[in-house]
C-alpha cells in the first residue's frame, strides 16, 4: 500500500483559502477596532476637558486647573495644550472659549510588532453660550 498525494476537491481548496484569508484579516481588523476605540476615548477626554474649562471660565475661575483636574489619571505622550482664548478657528480670540489639544501614543498588538507605537491627536473647543438659572449650554466646535 502506497500513500501518495490525495487529490483535493475544489471545495476543500476554497475552504482552505478562505480560512487563510480570515486569519490574515483578523489581526488587521482587531487593531483597527482597538485603534478606533482609543481614538474615540481620547476625543471624549478632549471634549470633556474643554467643557469643564469653559464652565470654569463662566464661573470666573481659570480654565487651566479645571482642565487638568478633568485629565488626572490619563497618560499622554505630550502635556495637554490648553489655549484660552483659542488662536484660530470658530472661537478665535474669544475670552470665554477654551481649546484643549491632547496627544497620546498607542500601539495595538499586531501593529506594534511591525511599526511600534503611533501617535493620535484629539482637539476640542468649547464655550459657554447661554447661562441662566443654573442651566448651562456649552457648544463644542471641531
Amino acid at each position: 500500500i502506497t500513500l501518495g498525494t490525495i487529490p483535493m476537491r475544489m471545495g476543500a481548496k476554497k475552504a482552505i483559502a478562505a480560512g487563510a484569508a480570515i486569519l490574515l484579516v483578523l489581526p488587521v481588523l482587531s487593531d483597527f477596532v482597538q485603534w478606533s476605540l482609543w481614538r474615540q476615548g481620547l476625543q471624549q477626554q478632549a471634549d470633556s476637558a474643554a467643557v469643564h474649562g469653559a464652565r470654569a471660565l463662566r464661573s470666573g475661575d481659570p480654565a487651566g486647573p479645571a482642565v487638568r483636574a478633568q485629565l488626572v489619571g490619563w497618560r499622554f505622550a505630550d502635556p495637554p495644550l490648553i489655549e484660552q482664548p483659542p488662536r484660530d478657528g470658530a472661537f478665535a480670540g474669544r475670552p470665554d472659549a477654551v481649546r484643549v489639544s491632547l496627544t497620546a501614543s498607542r500601539a495595538p498588538f499586531f501593529h506594534s510588532l511591525l511599526f511600534g507605537a503611533s501617535r493620535m491627536r484629539a482637539r476640542a473647543t468649547a464655550a459657554v453660550l447661554a447661562y441662566r438659572s443654573g442651566a448651562t449650554r456649552v457648544v463644542r466646535v471641531e
